[in-house]
């Protein structure tokens, strides 16, 4: 197969400018996610993804630069803004978000925006 095809544009907070992922598809048709942050990349395989019946995307990545299995879901709003709603890791169990909920302090994670 070619160079890596884009699929589709992530979305991100407007606050962190500085990382932008974006999914790709790679060889034999697999599924990454590509990073660039600070002066760092990395690129992470998508093993998992299920739209659950709330509409809520579930997906699992295996992020191997920090050595985390990870399973995200996400919500799409009316106007297409997307939410974290649960960010986990699958290893441990420990949350970093839960119910639409920051752990560490509570506060609602933001929708995204599209930045260019």
């Amino acid at each position: 197969m070619g160079p890596a095809r884009h699929l589709a544009g992530r979305l991100q907070s407007a606050r962190e400018p500085k990382q932008r992922p974006q999914d790709v598809c790679g060889e034999r048709g697999k599924l990454f996610v590509d990073r660039a942050f600070g002066d760092g990349t990395d690129s992470s395989a998508i093993t998992a993804a299920v739209v659950k019946a709330d509409g809520a995307l579930d997906i699992v990545i295996i992020f191997t630069s920090i050595s985390q299995a990870r399973q995200l879901a996400q919500i799409k709003g009316s106007d297409g803004r997307m939410r974290a709603i649960t960010n986990r890791n699958v290893n441990t169990n420990d949350y970093s978000v839960r119910d639409g909920k920051f752990t560490a302090n509570g506060n609602a994670t933001p929708w995204q925006i599209r930045c260019r």
